[in-house]
């Protein structure tokens, strides 16, 4: 009896230590499949983390027509001084578009200085000689003494080296356009209203006088983009971009993306804001340009997926004027939007796109 008995306690024990050891795993196995207290408590923290550096919001938010608002990542602090470079912080007080105040702008390296001669040959036919223009030299252009020599007999003229260095090295490189953002806010900072030109910009009118009447009495947003690219926002946008410039979810899936060739833009706070934005986002390489981007855009038909290639700073600009303009809508404003019918870019074709154009005409007019 006693042996028996001594038998069903080791028995006990042995089931009983079995039991413990089964319970002590699984608590590990459910402490590695799950974050614990600590960790949760830490991810909390992390999601309240300042979203300002020096008292500027540095997190970009949109809020939606029922009151969400979408928030995206928080910007590097250390870039600030870009804001600070570019007058980015300040608000700004509106004013009228002049005429006489609007200048052209034309980004170019050496290989396109060609089809830039044109682009000047245009303004200087629609618009005259008064306008200045300012051309941004991205490679080569003013190494080269012909058109050095021929840029100083060009009426009311400026070439400019653009200063690659002032971008973080991982977004530098001409195939990443974060050089074009800089270059805007920099005539942001300097003009009250410009066009940039990129060197395919062939001109077929000089009246542009509807959209600077709409920007004067409020109509149009006070950046404007260019004609439509034949596909959408949402197919030529890395959605890796969305984690820092989220996109208003209420848009048309086949909004139109707008082109970025050329922009007209008038100083003023919308215009601040978006500027602001697209700097913080073309300084950063994982917003400008999200791991697996595609420069290149195949065809979009109704199964193609988004985000089947990445505009860069295109991009980044559609994103903040839809936005814009959504705003503006919820806010109860009357608005034309860029993709509505009666907006004026929709209403008569004032210019084309022409790559790799040139001319025979004799742009250094003014040569003493």
């Amino acid at each position: 009896m006693r042996r028996r008995t001594a038998c069903y306690v080791v028995t006990f024990f042995c089931i009983f230590y079995v039991y413990l050891k089964w319970s002590d795993d699984n608590t590990n196995a459910s402490a590695l499949r799950q974050p614990s207290r600590i960790n949760l408590i830490t991810n909390k923290i992390k999601a309240e983390e300042p979203m300002v550096c020096n008292d500027e919001l540095m997190t970009y938010k949109h809020k939606l027509s029922n009151g969400t608002v979408l928030t995206g990542i928080t910007f590097n602090c250390s870039d600030f001084h870009y804001l600070q470079q570019f007058d980015l912080l300040k608000p700004v007080k509106s004013q009228n578009v002049r005429i006489e105040d609007v200048t052209f702008v034309i980004g170019a390296d050496a290989t396109y200085y060609g089809p830039s001669r044109a682009v000047i040959a245009g303004i200087r036919n629609y618009f005259g000689a008064k306008p200045r223009i300012i051309y941004y030299d991205l490679g080569g252009t003013l190494d080269n003494p012909r058109n050095v020599d021929e840029m100083t007999g060009i009426c009311n003229f400026d070439a400019r080296r653009f200063d690659f260095n002032q971008l973080p090295e991982n977004v530098r490189g001409l195939k990443v356009f974060a050089w074009k953002v800089l270059i805007l806010a920099e005539l942001y900072k300097e003009f009250k209203t410009f066009f940039y030109l990129d060197s395919s910009i062939f001109f077929e009118s000089g009246d542009f006088q509807a959209f600077y009447d709409l920007i004067n009495n409020g109509s149009i947003t006070p950046f404007q983009m260019s004609g439509d690219t034949g596909h959408s926002i949402r197919h030529a946008t890395n959605i890796g971009m969305y984690k820092y410039l989220p996109l208003d979810p209420t848009l048309d899936r086949d909004h139109d993306m707008l082109e970025a060739n050329m922009m007209l833009i008038h100083k003023n706070d919308a215009t601040r804001e978006i500027l602001k934005w697209a700097v913080l986002c073309a300084v950063t390489r994982d917003c400008i340009e999200p791991p697996g981007s595609v420069l290149g855009c195949s065809h979009e038909g109704p199964d193609t997926p988004e985000g089947g290639c990445n505009r860069q700073d295109q991009s980044i600009f559609n994103i903040l004027v839809a936005n814009l303009e959504k705003t503006w809508i919820n806010a109860g404003r009357s608005v034309i939007t860029h993709i509505q019918p009666n907006h004026p870019k929709n209403s008569r074709q004032r210019h084309s796109t022409v790559r790799m154009q040139s001319t025979r005409e004799k742009i250094d007019t003014c040569r003493k």
